[in-house]
């Protein structure tokens, strides 16, 4: 390299290039002159003759697709609840690599997850923050993952009322960690006693029923307190 730049640059040094293109034409038109020129110590042979019995037989046909960066993380520990971490957003990876250490490889389009070198998950990449759950990740005899999803908690909230709906929601939409909204609503849903005291007296009311009234009636004070 840094004899083809001395040739070029004593070549060229007496002229003057009003653009890159034109610059790059006349590099162009010298290389050939460069490339044919003997070597002192191989008389008989140059750079051409020796790229065309030697480099030009090894060469392989170029990648089907072109060169792609991508972003490494090593080392990352698989959480609780089967998801591992990338740029704010959470993806699934197989329920038995719990609590174990995978390798995540991003591009543009996928996210990988690698454990022992091999590919054990793939996303397409999501850049806002929210949980991306693969079905065959879910143990069989577990449904965590169906009851983590923001769309069910969003269901549950809708029928429990209004202010819930509108508390919960700034999770997933306005948080940077989004799991932090499906760990609200569970706070919320468990540790209820399995029957209360109707509020308006007389009778033993459904938990359901009763939960959902006071959660409603809290989310409704915390909209005012905040």
């Amino acid at each position: 390299m840094k004899l083809v730049q001395r040739w070029l640059l004593a070549a060229l040094r007496h002229r003057r290039f009003f653009s890159l293109a034109e610059l790059n034409q006349a590099i162009f038109d010298l290389l050939p002159a460069f490339n044919q020129r003997p070597f002192k110590r191989q008389p008989g042979s140059n750079r051409q003759s020796l790229f065309v019995a030697v480099a030009q037989p090894a060469l392989q046909p170029l990648p089907a697709h072109s060169y792609e960066h991508a972003d490494w993380r090593f080392k990352v520990r698989v959480r609780s609840d089967y998801l591992v971490e990338y740029d704010n957003h959470h993806y699934s990876v197989p329920s038995r690599l719990l609590q174990q250490q995978v390798d995540v490889r991003a591009t543009g389009q996928i996210v990988e997850v690698f454990y022992n070198h091999l590919s054990v998950s793939s996303h397409a990449r999501q850049f806002v923050s929210g949980i991306s759950v693969q079905p065959e990740h879910r143990p069989s005899n577990h449904q965590y993952y169906a009851d983590s999803q923001p769309a069910a908690l969003l269901t549950w909230e809708e029928r429990v009322g209004p202010a819930l709906l509108r508390h919960l929601h700034y999770h997933f939409t306005e948080r940077t960690v989004v799991a932090n909204g499906r760990k609200a609503r569970q706070r919320l849903a468990q540790g209820s006693p399995p029957a209360w005291r109707c509020p308006t007296g007389g009778g033993l009311c459904l938990r359901a029923d009763y939960q959902d009234l006071r959660i409603e009636k809290s989310a409704i004070h915390l909209a005012r307190a905040t």
